[in-house]
Parts: structure tokens; C-alpha cells; sequence
């Protein structure tokens, strides 16, 4: 770890965004502290060796932030506050009952940053989704022209939680709506479908 680098807490960070994420700091020296807060441990998150290394440099913290006595435990600052918040936990599966996506997107990440207004963090990245654009849109999307009309109910929490956010006093902050992202250990989005057509293509 750096000695003078960033204190940064990653929520959500043994995904597959937060791994890769890890990874890179711990890779390149960025940070003096990192904790990792998630749901599902190191252990269970089918990691790399390379992966499993990364991590034991961090200090990882097993919580359910839809649950707001966890989101006290994550963001706990007995040993030194943050200087970078990176949220990126949230459900992402389809398919599932409105009520959950409330819970375990909209309530979840309006509570961490509140809680990370409370302690004073220096920056808080929200990492929301591009699907909060309009789908039949064949033109790329912007911030500044960009027709906003989630297409996914996954969206419409993710853009709900948005603008909430934007109301918290004394939160500096920024949103980070991704694209399609992809690569090695990707068991969800395109990666599999990658997969598949080059099987197709071998197989004839």
C-alpha cells in the first residue's frame, strides 16, 4: 500500500467490477487503506489466485447494506476515516419483485451516502447504470443530450437513486453510468454470449 495514497472504501467491492477495481489499486500502489464491504466473501466469490492475492491486502467486511446496522459497520471509522467512497453494491439480477429492487437498490444506496455525507467523506462515487438511457436510442449516449427513460426495472431504481442523492447536503459527489462491461470472470453479461458464439463458430 502507499503510504500517502487515498483511504477508499469499495462497497460491493467482490463483484465483478469491485474485484477488477481491487485489483487495480492494489496492483498499482494507489491507496494507503482499502476496505472491501460485500455480502458474499472473498472465499465465495470464485476468485483468481491473482485475485486472492489482490485481497489479501485489503481488510475485507462481510455486511448486507440493505441493512442499515450493516451500513454503520462498513462505513465505521474507529481506525481512520475515508477520503474515497466507491459504491457499486446493488442487486443485479432481472426478473425479481419491485419491492427487493427498492430495498437492495434505491433504499441501500440513498443510506450509504447519507452515511457518507455524516462522516465526511472527500468523494463519493456513485456507479449507476447506462441503462437508465433511452434503449431504442441508435445513437450513443450523453449527459448533456441523452434521452433518460430507464428500460429496465434495475434501471429505474438505479436513476431514482440518482436523484435522490443529488439532494444530500454536503455530499461531494459524482455518478458513473458504465457501459457494457465485460471480461474474464463476467458469468452474466456479455462475456458468456462471447462464449457461446465462438463455440457456435468452432462447432459449425
Amino acid at each position: 500500500m502507499s503510504a500517502d495514497g487515498p483511504r477508499v472504501l469499495i462497497l460491493g467491492g467482490t463483484g465483478f467490477i469491485g474485484r477488477n477495481l481491487v485489483q487495480y489499486l492494489v496492483s498499482y500502489n494507489i491507496a494507503s487503506f482499502i476496505r472491501v464491504v460485500d455480502k458474499t466473501p472473498p472465499s465465495m466469490a470464485y476468485f483468481s489466485d491473482e485475485l486472492k492475492t489482490s485481497f489479501e491486502s485489503v481488510e475485507f467486511v462481510q455486511a448486507n447494506l440493505a441493512d442499515p446496522a450493516h451500513v454503520d459497520r462498513a462505513f465505521d471509522t474507529s481506525s481512520g476515516g475515508f477520503n474515497l467512497v466507491v459504491n457499486l453494491a446493488a442487486e443485479t439480477r432481472y426478473g425479481l419483485f419491485e419491492m427487493l429492487y427498492e430495498q437492495s437498490i434505491l433504499q441501500l444506496r440513498v443510506r450509504c451516502a447519507e452515511k457518507a455525507a455524516q462522516i465526511g467523506v472527500e468523494k463519493y462515487i456513485e456507479v449507476s447504470s447506462c441503462q437508465v438511457y433511452e434503449g431504442s436510442n441508435s445513437k450513443p449516449s450523453g449527459e448533456d443530450k441523452a434521452k433518460i427513460k430507464p428500460w429496465t426495472m434495475v434501471a429505474q431504481f438505479h436513476y431514482m437513486a440518482e436523484e435522490a442523492i443529488k439532494k444530500i447536503a454536503n455530499l461531494n459527489f459524482c455518478i458513473v453510468r458504465l457501459p457494457i462491461v465485460y471480461g474474464p470472470g463476467d458469468r452474466s453479461g456479455l462475456m458468456p454470449r462471447i462464449i457461446c458464439a465462438a463455440l457456435y463458430e468452432h462447432t459449425g
